[in-house]
């Protein structure tokens, strides 16, 4: 009895905690436009959005099960479908919280040691870098035109007229420079 008292009251609280958030935050809208805006969303591709953003959570977590099986742990893919939400969550709290409490969270429910996991998120991220450098650069590769063209039409151009007859600028310039790659 005492412990379902406790749960309701829980409950409740967090209600309240989330009813005065709200009200927190949106005190200072027009409710009025918001519920316009709402109305006039297509539903269409809010579903679609929230399809896709289950199914990147979802291939995230499995993701994350390949990486904690080649330590020789079998979390069930709900345990860390449910840490990795735990860890979006904690992100939202304080950035990079969540890669540390999804560990926790998996530690918590499968007790798998909790350094073999931070191994693995380690890893995670290398791999996520690694393919965001082979992204970034096979782009820049295959728009090379197009980012050169931008680059001189808004970086190149507009420093060579301020500085077009200006000596002391380019050898400030220079001399910048060389001190960047110097160290």
């Amino acid at each position: 009895m005492k412990n379902k008292f406790r749960s309701y009251l829980r409950t409740i609280l967090f209600l309240i905690a989330g009813v005065a958030l709200l009200w927190y935050v949106t005190k200072d809208h027009d409710i009025a436009n918001i519920w316009i805006q709402i109305k006039s969303a297509n539903f269409l591709w809010v579903g679609i959005a929230m399809v896709a953003g289950m199914i990147s959570h979802i291939l995230r977590a499995l993701r994350w099960n390949q990486l904690i099986e080649s330590i020789g742990q079998k979390p069930r893919l709900r345990t860390t479908f449910f840490a990795v939400m735990v860890g979006y969550l904690m992100n939202l709290v304080v950035p990079r919280l969540g890669e540390i409490s999804r560990c926790g969270a998996l530690n918590q429910s499968d007790k798998i040691p909790f350094d073999k996991l931070i191994g693995t998120v380690i890893a995670e991220r290398a791999f996520d870098l690694i393919c965001l450098i082979v992204l970034v650069f096979t782009t820049v590769m295959l728009q090379f035109d197009l980012l050169q063209s931008f680059l001189n039409t808004w970086l190149f151009d507009p420093i060579s007229q301020k500085i077009s007859g200006n000596y002391y600028g380019i050898m400030i310039i220079a001399i910048t420079g060389l001190i960047l790659f110097a160290v």
